[in-house]
């Protein structure tokens, strides 16, 4: 019976040292492999830009979103070949379905970004010819251009902050949030800053984007606190970034196991 306690105390333990751990459990992957390199899945360290590489995507990847609503990694492949799927433990891709249907319904150019909402609701945009964004549907891979976006763009990025606002970050550090039903841009501000086919932490609502030369920007879009600091990854050639918003196996496992503890304590306090 003694050992028995032991043992619950232990796991209830390891549940409150789970518990009390630090809450960044957003996972940081990204693409490399600029112009038509076959790009290479990466997770990146959002404290430190340590890298560690996961395997070939098997496509050139131009574009990387997390669907929360369906836990999938979806990937935007090079010159409209499709939408994909891309496996988080080995990076492989898989095609959803044939091309953006280039070209897409309103944009005589290529889809060159993706980001999706909490709800699941996939965009991208058109690219260098209409600069629009353009809703894409998962099943067939279809695209269509939602709207006029008023503004010209190039080496930008696209995604959706923690209250479901979606930002486009241009190549000369001009921002804007993007009116997901009519396509309109609405100058926000300017970090001076290039900072592309980047994505927003779900820790700490910052925007995450590519400088160049392996090295990310993090900046304040939604505060307009402009820059708050940089990550060293050594990849001269990444390409994209999207957070994944899932606590690592460990955590879960330690999880269940303080669940177990604390079941097995209730347990003994009524025998």
């Amino acid at each position: 019976m003694q050992k028995t306690t032991k043992t619950c105390v232990l796991l209830a333990g390891l549940a409150i040292a789970w518990a009390s751990a630090p809450a960044n459990s957003a996972i940081l992957y990204g693409t490399t492999g600029v112009g038509s390199a076959i790009s290479t899945l990466v997770k990146i360290d959002p404290v430190t830009g340590a890298v560690t590489t996961i395997g070939s995507v098997g496509f050139s990847v131009n574009g990387l979103t997390w669907d929360a609503s369906t836990n999938t990694l979806y990937g935007s492949a090079r010159n409209d070949v499709g939408l994909l799927k891309i496996d988080t433990a080995t990076g492989a891709g898989s095609l959803v379905a044939g091309s953006f249907d280039s070209p897409a319904s309103g944009c005589s150019s290529r889809n060159v970004l993706l980001a999706a909402s909490s709800g699941g609701s996939l965009f991208g945009w058109c690219d260098p010819s209409s600069d629009d964004l353009m809703s894409i549907d998962k099943v067939t891979g279809k695209a269509t251009v939602v709207g006029e976006s008023g503004v010209g763009t190039g080496l930008h990025g696209l995604a959706f902050d923690n209250s479901d606002t979606l930002y486009m970050h241009n190549f000369d550090g001009s921002y804007y949030t993007m009116n997901t039903a009519t396509g309109l841009a609405t100058f926000q501000g300017s970090t001076g800053l290039t900072a592309h086919h980047g994505d927003f932490n779900p820790d700490d609502n910052f925007y995450y984007g590519v400088a160049g030369s392996g090295v990310i920007d993090v900046l304040d879009l939604v505060g307009g606190g402009g820059l708050q600091g940089t990550l060293s990854t050594g990849l001269g050639d990444l390409h994209t970034l999207a957070f994944v918003d899932l606590p690592e196996p460990g955590s879960l496992s330690l999880l269940a196991l303080g669940l177990l503890g604390m079941g097995l304590w209730q347990r003994r306090k009524k025998s």
